[in-house]
């Protein structure tokens, strides 16, 4: 502004007289002299402002790297045998006196089997199953097997599973077991199974995909079994009922959803969980999805599952839900 001002009383006054125009020549050099003043501190602002951004650049790249690096599936997982999962079907862990309450030691509940050996009884068609379709099969997982080195409290409740359903398998799943069943079932979900930044995220979609894939029942480690839930009113409701899918409600909808993924029983491919892997997907590739950031509870727990079964369109699965 300063500038075309000067200017245009420079023209002004060269019409007039030599003594206006050389004030006026004053004017403008005074006013050019002021404006290279502020282009140089704006370089020196510009500069330092380049440099902060750069800085600030880099030390979020060095970040996401090391939290890259940090939550990178270990590469000292045991090898697979015959490139499936990561232990043989003969590894196993006598879970019988875990609990006060009485597992037969010939039951089928009173160990932990492996993955391998769960593939291997579902190949030969060997898994046993209720009228309703949903497999007898209690899924839980540590991060290792060392689980015989846990707290009382933990051995207590999971065994507590095998006292009351001692015909049913009990399958141990590992972090580097959790993973083989991706690379196996879902190989296309592997890139976003491995970028979660958090090891809950991981465990919890894995209880969407073993339902998926091999149906059972997945439970937390710190849920204790009081009584059956294979009975009319649990998992093996009349044949007239439409039920295939079973989630517990939240008991707290609106923080975490409608529906709790500690507990979920199914039958092996329900198309619900294609549903939930959809969105899944979604919100970790998507603008919208991405509002939901790196929370689990949104993006692999309660809130997805939850908002999958509300993504249903009403019909024969969501019904079965």
């Amino acid at each position: 502004m300063h500038e075309i001002r000067a200017r245009r009383l420079g023209e002004h006054t060269n019409k007039n007289n030599d003594k206006d125009a050389t004030t006026t020549t004053t004017t403008t050099d005074s006013t050019t002299t002021n404006s290279t003043r502020r282009t140089q501190s704006e370089r020196k602002v510009g500069g330092m402002s380049k440099k902060l951004l750069i800085i600030i650049m880099t030390s979020c790249a060095v970040g996401l790297v090391l939290l890259k690096w940090a939550t990178k599936p270990s590469s000292s997982s045991p090898s697979s045998p015959s490139g499936g999962y990561c232990y043989s079907a003969d590894k196993s862990v006598d879970i019988s006196s875990w609990s006060d309450r009485n597992i037969p030691k010939d039951a089928i509940g009173a160990k932990y089997i492996t993955p391998t050996k769960l593939e291997e009884l579902r190949k030969s068609d060997k898994i046993p199953t209720l009228e309703s379709g949903v497999p007898k099969i209690i899924h839980q997982t540590w991060p290792n097997w060392k689980i015989e080195e846990s707290s009382p409290e933990y051995k207590q409740w999971s065994s507590s599973w095998g006292a009351c359903h001692p015909d049913w398998l009990h399958v141990l799943w590992d972090d580097c077991d959790i993973r083989k069943l991706f690379q196996i079932h879902l190989p296309e979900f592997l890139e976003v199974f491995d970028n979660y930044p958090n090891p809950v995220q991981r465990a919890d979609i894995f209880r969407c995909l073993v339902g998926k894939v091999y149906g059972g029942a997945y439970v937390d480690m710190d849920y204790e079994c009081t009584g059956g839930i294979d009975g009319p009113t649990g998992l093996n409701p009349p044949a007239s009922s439409q039920c295939k899918v079973f989630v517990v409600s939240s008991p707290d909808p609106e923080h975490d959803g409608v529906l709790q993924n500690a507990f979920m029983a199914s039958v092996p491919q329900h198309p619900y969980w294609d549903e939930v892997f959809k969105l899944a997907v979604e919100r970790r590739t998507t603008l919208n999805g991405r509002i939901f950031g790196e929370i689990p509870i949104h993006n692999t727990g309660p809130g997805l599952v939850s908002d999958a079964y509300l993504r249903l369109p009403e019909g024969d699965v969501k019904a079965a839900v």
